[in-house]
This record gives C-alpha cells, structure tokens and sequence, in this order.
C-alpha cells in the first residue's frame, strides 16, 4: 500500500473517495452553466487523482442540460427520461473537456437501482469501476434515467452515491457544496453500512478544499468522532 505524505500526515495512496456533484452548484445566478465552476471543480478532484486518491464523481445535470439544448420544459416524467437522453451526452462532453484540462481522463458509467440486488450485475459493476479506478481513470456515475425514474422522483443522487458506494466501499464520500470552495466531507463504516440517519450523525465538516491542491494541507482521517 502506497503513502503520500502531506503537511505530516499519511494519506494512503488506495483510499477511494464517492464525490456528489449536484449541477445547481455549477450554474451562476442566471442558471446558465458557470464554466468558472465547472473547472474549480475539475482542479479539485484533479488534485485529488494526482495524490494518488481513486476518485469516483457521482453526478446529477443530465436533464436540465437535455432542457436547456432543446428548449423543451421538464413538466412530467416521461419527458424528464427523454430529457436525460439527451443531456447525458452533453454532460460527459463537459467532463471530457474541463477534465481533459488536467489531463485527466473520464469514463461514463450508468446504473440503475437493481444494480445492488441483482448479484450479477453487481459483480460487474463492481468490476468496471475498480478496473477503471486502478487504471487511473475517473468513473463519472449517473443513474440511468432515461429507464430508470428511482433519483428522478426522489429529485436527488443521494441514494445512487450510496448505491455507488456499496460497490467500491469508499473511505469517504464527499458533497460538492453550494459555498465557494467547501465540500462536506462524510466517513461511512468500512463495512458497507451507509444509511441516511447513520450518515446524518457520524457527518463531520472538516475543512476546505481549495482549488491549490494538491500542495495544500489535506489529511483524510481514517474516522470521524460521532456528534
């Protein structure tokens, strides 16, 4: 197991980390896409790759792209699906680019939920994401919401980020913040056991990460006190 040292501490060079990505916080006050933002986030979890730290983005943004190329409102459903269609392009497209910044390279990955009970396509998803993580690659995760309405209906990715990681078991999950430059950073029991109330108390900010990384301090303790 690989160490990269920062600032004195050890941060394990195989420690995977579940990033959410909620596309409100990448638009500017006219809620057009805010490309400032876009790479803001790009150097962060760039940063984070070249620390040696397996990075896996969980990413909403599909239907209101979808909305925005083609004019046509998101008012039920079925047309929230074929929104998704169309804007899952457009959104790796993004990745691809503000990514490919710094030089890193993406991967486009669409599940749904059966994901977790059917033991077949478990295993290989499970597969996809680790071979892709060790090649260095960055997974960009989004629910396959052009036939599957679970996260459309709950109007949030939460639920996928713990679906995502229960497949690579993460040593943090990490929420892209609305504040300039914050990220909520969340421990989970190594074990697989994530849920909404447990989360809720062992949920701790515990600093920034700033757009200099990765030259400046960042330390991921192995865990988290409870409130």
């Amino acid at each position: 197991m690989g160490e990269i040292r920062r600032s004195g501490k050890v941060i394990s060079s195989d420690v995977s980390v579940v990033v959410k990505v909620e596309i409100v916080h990448l638009l500017n006050k006219k809620g057009d896409l805010d490309n400032g933002k876009f790479d803001r986030l790009a150097r962060v979890i760039s940063g984070l790759r070249n620390m040696g730290i397996r990075v896996v983005v969980v990413s909403s943004g599909a239907i209101y792209l979808g909305s925005r190329i083609s004019g046509i409102r998101p008012y039920n459903l079925t047309v929230q699906q074929a929104l998704a269609a169309i804007g899952q392009v457009r959104l790796m497209e993004l990745y691809q680019q503000f990514f490919g910044e710094y030089n890193q390279m993406v991967a486009q990955i669409l599940i749904t939920a059966d994901v977790t009970n059917d033991p077949v396509r478990n295993r290989n998803a499970c597969n996809t994401l680790n071979n892709l993580l060790s090649r260095g690659v960055i997974p960009v995760v989004n629910e396959n919401d052009a036939l599957s309405t679970e996260d459309i209906v709950l109007d949030d990715n939460y639920y996928l980020v713990l679906r995502v990681a229960g497949l690579i078991r993460p040593r943090f999950i990490v929420v892209h913040t609305a504040s300039p430059g914050k990220y909520l950073i969340i421990w989970g029991e190594e074990k697989n056991e994530y849920g909404m109330e447990q989360e809720t108390h062992v949920a701790m900010r515990i600093g920034m990460l700033k757009d200099d990384l990765p030259a400046g301090p960042v330390f991921f303790p192995s865990r988290l006190p409870e409130f």
